[in-house]
């Protein structure tokens, strides 16, 4: 009797220990899902879009809700409101709203900037000759086309007059949106200047504008190699609710980027990036080759502090940043 109940008994446990690990394997298997905020036709906001084509976010269990959102201060207020779990945006856009205590971490980084302003053909720039910032004085009382209010295009141009002498104000602003949008209102002639991000100088076709702050300027002079341009931000509800998934969504992230930093994948890139910004797969391989390695994943304290040369809103590395996901990406 004893004999046959330790048999029983061994059945059981067999029985309960097959339940917990086919339990245990299907809640690897299971895909859970990211709600990711992007901003249409801008290169910065194509890491999780590719990771997501090429397989890298399902080697992770993740699958991407994607939503469309207007422009930088729209992600944000998409974290603030906990629509959407991510985001890639200005850092600077997220600065302020930080200050203001709403509930918004930063993972790591994304994208070094790529923005150049340009003119109309016909535009005189007497002061090109001067050299920045003296040249921006030819911006006064010109319409300038942003991607939108409050985001980082429209700090750029900020900063721009502001370090030509002059203020903000002797500037008018127009929303154009980005990408095939942006480059019918240049057409169009809606605007004069335009804040210009790939892929619109490839699009317009460089004899159809004038450079009148070139891209090696606003890297150089404008801000630095170390300026913080777009991020992967995440807000806090989503960071309390599952921070496993937070972090599995940073290891996706930076292996995306890799990914595209990556010659031997190339091809697979340029056809992704083709697709995604609507180009002939000519105009975008050039894109790729000259703007892969724009795209970094290191967050670093040194990198943090290096922004408060361009912003007196940059809060406190402790508080803003999310560390788990700040180690994986410099790691």
């Amino acid at each position: 009797m004893k004999s046959k109940m330790m048999i029983m008994k061994r059945v059981v446990l067999a029985a309960l220990a097959t339940t917990a690990l086919t339990a245990g394997v299907a809640g690897q298997d299971e895909q859970r899902t990211v709600r990711y905020a992007y901003i249409g036709g801008v290169a910065d906001a194509i890491v999780p879009l590719l990771g997501e084509h090429v397989g890298i976010y399902s080697e992770h269990n993740i699958v991407l809700d994607n939503i469309l959102v207007a422009g930088g201060t729209a992600s944000a207020a998409a974290l603030v409101s906990d629509s959407a779990d991510v985001t890639h945006t200005s850092a600077a856009t997220i600065f302020p709203v930080l200050q203001q205590g709403a509930g918004i971490r930063f993972l790591m980084y994304n994208y070094d900037i790529d923005y150049q302003l340009i003119v109309q053909p016909e535009i005189e720039l007497p002061n090109a000759a001067a050299g920045y910032p003296q040249s921006l004085t030819d911006l006064k009382g010109l319409t300038i086309g942003v991607g939108g209010r409050g985001g980082g295009s429209e700090r750029y141009v900020n900063k721009m007059v502001e370090d030509a002498g002059y203020a903000p104000e002797e500037v008018t602003f127009v929303v154009v949106g980005t990408g095939v949008s942006a480059v019918a209102a240049f057409q169009n002639k809606q605007v004069e200047a335009l804040v210009a991000l790939p892929p619109v100088p490839t699009l317009l076709g460089d004899d159809n504008f004038k450079d009148m702050v070139s891209l090696e300027t606003t890297q150089t002079q404008v801000y630095n190699p170390n300026f913080l341009f777009t991020t992967f931000s995440a807000g806090t509800d989503f960071l309390d609710r599952d921070p496993e998934l937070a972090q599995d969504f940073c290891r996706a992230t930076r292996q995306s980027i890799e990914y595209i930093r990556d010659p031997a994948n190339t091809e697979p890139v340029s056809a992704f990036f083709a697709e995604y910004l609507n180009l002939p797969i000519e105009q975008a391989s050039d894109i790729v080759e000259r703007y892969r390695n724009n795209f970094r994943a290191e967050l670093t304290p040194e990198m943090w502090e290096g922004m408060k040369e361009f912003s007196d809103e940059v809060p406190e590395w402790a508080s803003a940043v999310y560390e788990p996901c700040a180690t994986i990406a410099s790691e």
